[in-house]
């Protein structure tokens, strides 16, 4: 049988219960500095010599720091309420009147 055991790293991010390969392929590296190297290059992670974070908890991290990329959204025509979100992180959205 041609399958051997080897030893091999995968990444996980610092932000407590983050699953960035949560239903996808885990990616594997044979050293930590060629998964943080790859990560951080090829998919956007950030590591600062202590904490490794994916790219989606970096796009958080970088809103709460200097707050919301806000873009436009829809407005209720009955309402007159106009939804804005975060073209950043995507996880916040304000509502506005438009009167």
């Amino acid at each position: 049988m041609a399958i051997k055991r080897v030893e091999c790293y995968v990444a996980t991010c610092d932000t407590p219960d983050c699953k960035p390969f949560d239903g996808e392929f885990t990616p594997h590296f044979d050293t930590e500095e060629e998964a943080v190297e790859r990560l951080c290059a090829e998919d956007e992670w950030t590591f600062d010599g202590k904490v490794l974070l994916c790219r989606d908890c970096t796009d958080i991290r970088e809103c709460e720091r200097n707050g919301h990329d806000w873009w436009p959204g829809g407005t209720d025509p009955s309402t007159g309420v106009r939804e804005e979100y975060c073209g950043r992180c995507h996880a916040a959205s304000r509502l506005l009147a438009t009167t």
